[in-house]
């Protein structure tokens, strides 16, 4: 027998309820289980000690008392707990303005975005031996200039290897027309041409006055290698330097891996127009002139990589940023002004803010008013269905 068996028919056992093979089953089980036998004294001793209490009569009205507290009771139960529906419904509400709130928060940090000057990055890969990056990123309070370099100028390269030198240039101006005519007339000069040129117009980011409209502009300069160094020493001169970032990526392993395998497809293709001269078999030269068409296809893909890579390094690419400014950092001017009209533009400022938050959620409940009537028909359903569970029980 097992101990959960026993301890269902325990209580018959005890009253003397159980039929004699039943005793008898209970009985080897208590001499066998300590557990059950432990539990079974314990019940015993329980029932001894309430046979010798005195009976105690009960009091007046009970039944009265009793019914009354089991009607409270039940009223009691039947009572709907709003609680957890009131915590949906705040948790809804607060999903729903942190969702208004950061669509507006978005958008607002995309037109404020749109007006800031566009942060162009190039990156390059590092050359095995020889690097420069150089990085100035210069502000009112700090500058930090990071330079890394095997040889501080390009005069000295080796003609046998072949680099792509490129610079990034972000310059702060003055004057946008006379600084760019300034670059055009240059980069003449020295046989280089303006590859692109995306220009606009912009705040000043400092004042952050509208009515100081400025231009900017985005240039893409091509220039010859041999007068890369002294065409970014010229735009070093053009106006502040907030970034400058020069790269030199060294490509000769790969430049003359190339040129040797485009070498080695020029001998395999001499090599089978000899062949397809003999060949006599329609099959056999079929399947030599598709072999040469394959080696054909690999020598001009190979051969227009080598082309474009003298072309880069022939010619370095040095893209500009010109961001025009009403005043230089450089220049003591007075930029402040004044307390009161700062706090005046500071609290018209909030005051927008509150009120495009305001109506972002007045926009974001009449946008979601179908679910939220869904919803609440879901939950009227629940109530009216629980409603009658409990009035059923």
């Amino acid at each position: 027998m097992k101990c959960k068996d026993f301890k269902k028919e325990m209580s018959l056992y005890i009253d003397g309820m159980l039929d004699e093979n039943k005793k008898n089953e209970l009985k080897k089980h208590l001499k066998e289980c300590s557990k059950c036998k432990k539990e079974y004294k314990e019940m015993v001793k329980i029932l001894n000690y309430v046979k010798k209490e005195e009976e105690v009569e009960l009091p007046k009205n009970y039944k009265k008392e009793l019914r009354s507290k089991l009607e409270s009771e039940k009223k009691t139960s039947r009572k709907i707990n709003f609680k957890p529906f009131m915590g949906l419904a705040a948790g809804l509400v607060v999903i729903l303005m942190s969702v208004t709130l950061y669509n507006n928060y978005l958008n607002n940090d995309k037109l404020m975005q749109e007006s800031k000057n566009e942060e162009i990055s190039y990156d390059q890969a590092a050359p095995e031996n020889s690097s420069i990056t150089q990085n100035e990123n210069t502000s009112e309070s700090k500058k930090r200039i990071n330079l890394t370099t095997n040889d501080d100028s390009g005069k000295n390269i080796n003609t046998n290897r072949k680099i792509i030198r490129e610079a990034y240039l972000q310059i702060e101006i003055k004057s946008y027309d006379d600084t760019l005519e300034k670059i055009d007339n240059y980069i003449t000069k020295v046989n280089g041409y303006m590859e692109n040129i995306r220009s606009g117009y912009d705040i000043d980011y400092r004042t952050k006055d509208s009515e100081d409209t400025l231009k900017k502009a985005n240039l893409t300069l091509r220039v010859p290698e041999y007068k890369f160094d002294d065409t970014i020493k010229y735009l070093d001169d053009l106006g502040k330097i907030n970034t400058k970032r020069v790269t030199r990526n060294d490509i000769s392993n790969q430049y003359f891996d190339t040129k040797n395998t485009i070498k080695n497809l020029k001998i395999q293709e001499e090599r089978l127009r000899e062949i397809l001269k003999k060949a006599d078999k329609i099959d056999d030269i079929l399947r030599i002139e598709n072999e040469l068409r394959r080696i054909r296809k690999e020598i001009d893909r190979y051969t227009g990589a080598i082309k474009n890579w003298d072309r880069l390094v022939s010619m370095s690419t040095i893209n500009i940023e010109l961001t025009e400014v009403k005043y230089l950092n450089n220049e003591i001017k007075s930029l402040d002004k004044g307390l009161w009209f700062k706090a005046k533009e500071g609290f018209i400022s909030t005051v927008n803010l509150i009120t495009k938050g305001i109506e972002g959620v007045i926009i974001g409940l009449i946008t979601i008013s179908p679910l939220l009537i869904l919803i609440g028909a879901i939950l009227v359903i629940f109530i009216l269905i629980r409603r009658y569970l409990l009035n059923k029980s």
